[in-house]
């Protein structure tokens, strides 16, 4: 046989199947974000996904759950952070051999692929890591430090030194070049908390004259705690605490392109008397944030929507209070997770609607699902459903017929290290009493998830859970064109060809794997950021 027939007979199958690819499926649609690089998804923190794979989102049972690092030790994960992921990666914080660690998992199985040392969270610190596609590098806020960690390798790239030590805020990295990281570090009785600027970009003495980890900027914005910033077409909006117990919280605005400190562009004072404990999403040309209240009933706290360009209030409206970030669907509707199981609260998820110039209340789960069993006129544990809460951020799944929730259930008592007990998907188009509110339950898991394509990834009690498809099926650890190659020929292995794992292998399988490969398509031909392959 000639040595060159097996080159030419594979470079044939390739074209076959790219053939095949362009004519399985229409054109992708272009998507500027289609992994989970942020806290909340994006440096926008919308915590909605709209893309293909969404309908197929599945967590009745893991793929696989990691509890193991490298080195086979033990991880005992934080138990309200988010992961983050990439095309064949995710990361997540937690410990290992007496270590706080950051983890690099591999999406296909779970393998540990490396971790590395990371400053210990201050007060159960919940921040949850963001990946900088730029410099394909991984960046955890811990301490009072920002550091930058090699995406493949885990080496520490360098390392930036706070004021203060951070607490819940996660970093934001801005899609910008050159590209910046901006954190908040922790004063929540004090007045003198600070928003950072670091450089993220490589050093250029024309276009960036600034070296990997050098602080750019800070200034003080007043009481902070877990202050996560977000990005506003060119702006850094970013909320704070105010002075605890003497001052309303505040929501700001900054030049994301400034390389010094600068007067905010705008700012807006809260109306009721009580601070922002969490972060800020932008949506369509609007900033919101919800507020936090010490007491006080179920509607305590105050959701707000600004103008992103001018900071003026469209309107302020009753909620539960929370750390978490509201998510902002395209019809109007907008999901808050809030709560905390006493203090005159209960953890729930709130849905408004947004009337424009005003919006309403549709209905609280934890109200809605509430039966006084005992007569004593408290939302006592077990006479409601208890979703969502104060320190969870949910993900809401939109598809062209239906808006589903993927929501955890805070464990009991008020502690921010142990992980969400319950993962549930429930359907926004019924109500919370309604039978059909619930999709699908799993107990074990459902700290903040993150989603790519139909696959969720969440901590819970076991490990870091993986639910949905089964994409590697040529079992090499990794997702790419030749798992299609593979699923072509039949498979090496019986069984996976079952990529949707529903016991029966059909076009199915075939059609949620092309998805999966092509679902980048636009996204690499555009250019090189975030084009990462195997290691």
């Amino acid at each position: 046989m000639n040595p060159s027939s097996g080159i030419v007979l594979d470079t044939r199958r390739r074209a076959a199947t790219a053939l095949a690819l362009s004519l399985a499926l229409p054109a992708p649609v272009a998507s500027a974000q289609t992994f989970w690089t942020h806290y909340a998804r994006s440096e926008a923190r919308p915590g909605l996904v709209g893309e293909w794979g969404v309908a197929a989102v599945d967590v009745a049972a893991p793929l696989w759950t990691a509890s193991l690092d490298e080195s086979a030790r033990p991880i005992t994960f934080n138990g309200q952070s988010g992961p983050v992921v990439d095309r064949q990666r995710l990361y997540a914080l937690g410990r290992s051999g007496g270590i706080s660690r950051i983890f690099a998992f591999r999406r296909a199985d779970g393998a540990c692929l490396w971790s590395s040392p990371v400053p210990n969270p201050v007060t159960d610190s919940w921040s949850s890591p963001a990946i900088d596609e730029g410099s394909n590098a991984v960046i955890v806020a811990a301490g009072n430090r920002v550091l930058s960690f090699d995406a493949e390798s885990g080496t520490q790239n360098w390392s930036a030194t706070l004021n203060r030590n951070i607490v819940n805020a996660s970093p934001l990295v801005t899609p910008d070049v050159p590209r910046r990281i901006f954190i908040t570090d922790a004063d929540g009785f004090g007045m003198s908390g600070r928003l950072y600027c670091i450089n993220a970009d490589a050093f250029d003495p024309a276009r960036n004259p600034h070296a990997p980890g050098q602080i750019l900027w800070s200034t003080i914005i007043g009481g902070t705690s877990g202050n996560s910033p977000a990005y506003a077409g060119g702006r850094i909006v970013v909320a704070t605490v105010g002075e605890f117990g003497f001052s309303a919280g505040s929501i700001l605005a900054f030049d994301a392109r400034a390389t010094a400190p600068h007067a905010p562009l705008w700012a807006y004072d809260n109306t009721e008397p009580i601070g922002f404990f969490g972060g800020v999403t932008s949506h369509h040309e609007a900033v919101y944030a919800a507020s936090y209240a010490f007491g006080g009933g179920q509607n305590a706290a105050n959701l707000v929507k600004l103008d992103a360009v001018s900071g003026s209030l469209f309107w302020s409206v009753p909620c539960n209070r929370t750390d978490a970030i509201p998510i902002i669907l395209d019809d109007g509707r907008i999901i808050l997770s809030g709560g905390i199981a006493g203090f005159g609260a209960s953890p729930s998820v709130q849905l408004f609607q947004d009337h424009g110039p005003s919006a309403t209340q549709l209905w609280d789960s934890a109200i809605a699902t509430w039966t006084d069993t005992n007569s004593n006129g408290l939302r006592d544990p077990g006479e409601y459903l208890s979703i969502g809460g104060w320190t969870h951020q949910p993900v809401a799944l939109t598809t062209p017929t239906s808006t589903r929730l993927l929501v955890g259930t805070l464990p009991a008592g008020t502690s921010t290290a142990a992980p969400c007990t319950h993962l549930r998907l429930i359907d926004l188009s019924v109500a919370p009493n309604s039978p059909s509110f619930i999709v699908q339950t799993y107990f074990g898991a459902g700290s903040t998830p993150a989603i790519v394509g139909a696959s969720v990834y969440t901590i819970g009690a076991a490990g870091l859970h993986a639910f949905g498809p089964d994409l590697d099926v040529n079992r090499d650890g990794w997702i790419d064109v030749e798992d299609l190659h593979a699923w072509e020929a039949s498979g090496p292995v019986p069984g996976t060809r079952d990529v949707d794992r529903n016991g029966i292998t059909s076009d199915a399988d075939r059609r949620l794997l092309i998805e999966e490969i092509r679902r980048d398509e636009q996204r690499d031909m555009a250019g090189p950021l975030g084009v990462r392959g195997r290691p």
